[in-house]
């Protein structure tokens, strides 16, 4: 489902997941990037994609450039049946222009489109607890007309 609306510390339901077109609906690193049997990126070149629920993620980590189309491509949850809450601080930093879902109607990806030259701060969320937290502090000239 893709939407232009913006979002921010709110609940936002999307699930996402990759492989490198896996039977399991997901692709890694290659084109194009499939989550959940949703195309995300087509393009020559395989969107990075940031896998913040998955164990061993370094939370400190900036992300300091979006990538193709000069976007930012996120994974909250690591599989198609649970996806996670998520919440966007600043609410005005990225516009969501993609979510993929999961069964349970929450949120596995998101592809957003950076907004403003501000430090934000992704936080995904499963039952409460914290599984996922994504850092940016996207440069202005990094940033491509909505």
């Amino acid at each position: 489902m893709s939407t232009g609306c913006k979002f921010g510390a709110m609940s936002v339901v999307a699930a996402l997941t990759l492989a490198a077109c896996t039977s399991d609906g997901f692709s890694h690193g290659a084109s194009p990037t499939i989550v959940c049997g949703v195309t995300l990126n087509k393009g020559e070149l395989g969107a990075v994609f940031y896998d913040i629920a998955a164990k061993g993620f370094n939370r400190r980590s900036v992300v300091s450039a979006p990538t193709v189309g000069g976007r930012v491509f996120v994974q909250v949850s690591d599989v198609c049946n649970q996806g996670s809450q998520v919440s966007i601080t600043p609410v005005d930093a990225f516009r969501v222009i993609r979510t993929v879902w999961a069964t349970d109607h929450l949120p596995v990806a998101l592809v957003l489109q950076p907004l403003r030259a501000v430090p934000a701060t992704l936080h995904s969320y499963q039952g409460g607890r914290v599984v996922g937290v994504l850092r940016t502090d996207v440069a202005k000239d990094e940033i491509s007309a909505p």
